[in-house]
């Protein structure tokens, strides 16, 4: 594992994974004892339409490009912290109207928080995958022809990790890791599309407001209520099982603290799956 502080690109330079459509498995099986109830029952969920995930959360120096934070960050390369939902989000509104301004995004094209469906895909990969992940910079990202992407089968279809079925030290961090310290940017551990420390690093905002499981599981997302949202990816003072792709936990969305940031999706398809948040102009 090497750190690599300087690897986070700057806003326009942001990198980008592609996450093709198709069913995956969300949730967890009988046979995970370290599961939560929350987590159940597993499924098979369809994905309809590909989307791109950001390689990295968003850091610090990316978020000060758009917006202003007064917390504290000891780098700018390491994810932004202390930002509460509604922070996000208008981040994103920011964002997107910028891109459209400076025609890096067509205007049917939108920067958004991932929804929680979208948020395990990436970290766990689909039945299947691309036979090597499909990375892209920002301005990249709209021209990019997809139609010839190769594929195999995943042969972690139900990982527990994004880098397979077992725990790691080396690969992520968490509370039983040994030199557990603050969130910042290791390689090695990416998810089968190139996303990096989506486990163990820091707690990622989605867009969805908190369900208890799976049954009668709602996709509407909307951006009203004070209702609690949904975090994922654990952070690096937590236990090993909230580092598990499927773990489910939720906040008030207007809480902040030192492990909580995000990262962004950016879509062009208006689906129910990949819902365009409105923009306000």
């Amino acid at each position: 594992m090497t750190k690599i502080d300087t690897a986070r690109p700057f806003l326009n330079q942001m990198e980008l994974c592609y996450v093709p459509p198709g069913p995956f498995w969300m949730g967890s099986g009988p046979d995970d004892k370290t599961a939560a109830a929350s987590e159940h029952p597993q499924h098979l969920r369809e994905l309809t339409a590909g989307y791109w995930v950001s390689r990295f959360a968003v850091s610090a120096s990316q978020f000060r490009a758009v917006g202003s934070t007064d917390t504290y960050q000891r780098r700018s390369s390491r994810p932004i912290v202390e930002i509460d939902w509604f922070e996000a989000i208008l981040y994103c509104e920011a964002l997107t109207r910028r891109w459209h301004k400076e025609l890096v995004l067509p205007d049917d094209w939108v920067v958004r928080l991932p929804t929680e469906i979208e948020w395990e895909k990436a970290a766990r990969g689909g039945l299947q995958i691309p036979t090597a992940p499909v990375v892209a910079m920002i301005k990249d990202v709209p021209h990019m022809s997809l139609e010839a992407i190769g594929l195999k089968d995943n042969p972690h279809p139900k990982r527990r990790y994004p880098w397979g079925d077992q725990p790691s030290a080396q690969q992520r961090r968490y509370h039983e890791a040994d030199g557990a310290a603050l969130a910042t940017l290791f390689m090695g551990g990416a998810t089968p599309y190139g996303c990096e420390d989506m486990a163990g690093n820091i707690w990622e905002w989605c867009l969805n407001k908190a369900q208890p499981n799976y049954e009668n599981y709602l996709t509407e997302v909307t951006l009203t209520g004070e209702e609690a949202r949904v975090v994922r990816g654990g952070a690096f003072d937590r236990m090993q099982r909230f580092a598990r792709c499927s773990f489910r936990y939720w906040h008030d969305p207007r809480f902040r603290f030192e492990m909580m940031g995000f990262r962004v999706v950016v879509v062009r398809a208006l689906t129910d799956e990949h819902p365009p948040i409105p923009v306000n102009n």
